[in-house]
């Protein structure tokens, strides 16, 4: 089951603040995302479709009744009328999950990533990108928040295939469909990133742009992973068989 808030875009800080507080009374089987981006069609009838901010939440439960009380707390936005889209306890499946996701990062386009571990809070980190999301080249293009991106459980994190670097974590996305315009989309990302960049603590390895700085993959890594990281190669892998990470 499913609850979505899309907001125009000014109300980046406040929303965000907002989902973030809300998200500590969530339970577990509650995914809360936060994404800037163009409204959806059945979001709005306005043309063009403007930017918005996105609270996204699904609850995974054994039943209709069990997951409406796990998205209730979501139901006391102190600005719900000031939304553009609201729809609360919608019922949905796997296979709607897919689609929606097939909606917002659809196949045969154009695709550049970059992330961001920070220890600022989400309000700070996404009142940057709106900006950038405003003047996106690309009406495709939008940047993904999620809200709980990692256990705090330390016995749960140790033996993660990656490092978590920080309390919040966001996913800007370039999208298009002309090769003709790679440049002007990709250099949208990185002045993204840019603005956001002095807040962070680290990357994450699996999407970052490892095109746009020598230090990107190392930074990806707590100090003590990175060496661990070397000395398992440097034993199973001497002679580098195995390409390392990319690099500008």
């Amino acid at each position: 089951m499913s609850s979505t808030y899309a907001f125009p875009l000014g109300y980046v800080e406040e929303v965000s603040n907002w989902a973030t507080e809300t998200a500590q009374e969530l339970d577990p089987s509650v995914e809360l995302a936060l994404v800037l981006a163009t409204a959806a069609p059945h979001m709005t009838k306005q043309t063009p479709r403007p930017k918005v901010i996105i609270v996204a939440a699904t609850a995974f439960a054994d039943s209709g009744d069990q997951a409406v009380q796990a998205l209730r707390p979501l139901e006391t936005c102190p600005f719900a009328d000031r939304s553009l889209f609201r729809q609360a306890f919608e019922p949905t499946s796997p296979a709607a999950l897919y689609e929606a996701s097939s909606d917002l990062w659809p196949a045969e386009n154009r695709y550049a990533a970059d992330t961001l571990w920070s220890d600022a809070d989400f309000g700070t980190l996404l009142a940057k990108l709106s900006d950038a999301v405003g003047s996106a080249p690309s009406d495709k293009s939008l940047v993904l928040a999620p809200v709980s991106p990692a256990s705090h459980d330390d016995d749960l994190l140790r033996d993660m295939a990656f490092s978590v670097l920080g309390e919040s974590y966001v996913v800007p996305y370039a999208i298009w469909d002309d090769p003709a315009e790679d440049d002007i989309n990709t250099r949208w990302l990185r002045e993204a990133m840019s603005a956001v960049e002095p807040l962070g603590t680290g990357h994450y390895i699996a999407e970052a742009d490892l095109t746009a700085g020598a230090t990107r993959a190392e930074r990806s890594f707590t100090t003590s992973d990175w060496q661990r990281l070397q000395a398992l190669r440097a034993r199973y892998d001497p002679e580098g068989v195995f390409h390392s990470y990319l690099t500008p």
